[in-house]
């Protein structure tokens, strides 16, 4: 294959069951240039780095594996594949992970289109779908309006994301990479935002599925409370970089602490629920209802476990 003008940044990590699916919707892309599959296996201890090698053995001119010996993590397994992108010239980058996939056999030609056609344009996006427990329940528009571009609010799928690779430079990526940060587009979307103009194409091209064990979405109460510091940790450091973008550090802490209230509910867990709202209670000017309620029902064992019974009912009725 010559002269290849995108390359596919797909990272993976215990993707098994996944990775197929990725792998096929990319390699069915109708496009008039050349595209380059190049996969991040972060080290997985399922079948994941044997399924990607058999795509690889199969489709050498079209996908290119590269394999850590240790996980590296998702940050810095997309950092070396940036690198990787770089080195080799191509001028775009299109955005996805290995438990994610694309739906339209058309999107990379698409938006390498509305890309090539607004030079002023940096990063394309689109609408996707939601998938939680094999069934899609909603359908997310996520139209970037300009007007109301406040830079730390941008309504991006990572799946959705192309970009030109000239971007990269706008990243410090040594930097990033020592700050054990747990995912990486939300930074690069606003650090982007602030580089770039966006277009957006409004039809769901993608897939974004939740519900099983992801970094944004764990399923284990210590990592997503790490998770939810992980927020916290991004908004620092974009407050860094652009102070205009306000950040206190009293609104990082009464984050944290409506968050892990919130996952006390989710996991049953009284005992977090109790050291939360006695250590750390919330200001008033945070407070909302909901919150003020789960601090409330936080105060007794019994009214707590009535109210976890409330929103694992409310869960339910949203998810069917």
């Amino acid at each position: 294959m010559s002269n290849i003008k995108v390359a596919v940044c797909l990272t993976t990590y215990n993707h098994a069951e996944y990775i197929s699916q990725a792998i096929e919707i990319v390699l069915s892309q109708k496009t008039n240039f050349d595209f380059l599959l190049v996969i991040g296996e972060d080290g997985s201890v399922d079948n994941t780095i044997k399924i990607c090698r058999e795509y690889e053995r199969k489709y050498p001119t079209k996908i290119n594996v590269i394999q850590y010996e240790t996980n590296l993590g998702l940050v810095k397994n997309t950092i070396e594949l940036y690198k990787f992108i770089k080195k080799r010239n191509i001028e775009y980058i299109a955005m996805l992970d290995g438990d994610d996939y694309w739906i339209d056999n058309n999107k990379l030609q698409r938006q390498i289109d509305s890309l090539d056609t607004n030079p002023e344009s940096g990063l394309s996006h689109t609408s996707m779908q939601l998938l939680v427990e094999g069934k899609v329940i909603s359908q997310k528009k996520r139209n970037l309006k300009e007007e109301n571009n406040s830079h730390l609010h941008l309504p991006l799928a990572n799946c959705t994301v192309v970009f030109r690779t000239s971007l990269i430079s706008k990243l410090d990526m040594e930097y990033i990479a020592s700050q054990n940060f747990l995912s990486i587009d939300y930074i690069t979307a606003v650090i982007f935002s602030y580089n770039t103009k966006f277009t957006y194409i409004d039809e769901s091209t993608a897939v974004w599925r939740r519900g099983h064990s992801s970094v944004s979405n764990p399923n284990n109460l210590k990592k997503d409370i790490e998770y939810v510091k992980h927020h916290v940790n991004v908004w620092r450091y974009i407050n860094k970089l652009y102070p205009e973008v306000l950040f206190e550090e009293s609104w990082g802490i009464s984050y944290i602490k409506m968050e892990s209230l919130k996952l006390a509910y989710k996991y049953n867990d009284y005992k977090l629920a109790k050291d939360v709202t006695t250590n750390t209670p919330l200001s008033n000017s945070g407070e909302s209802k909901i919150e003020g309620m789960r601090s409330f029902f936080a105060k007794n064992r019994l009214l707590f476990f009535i109210y976890c019974s409330i929103y694992k009912l409310r869960n339910m009725v949203r998810t069917h």
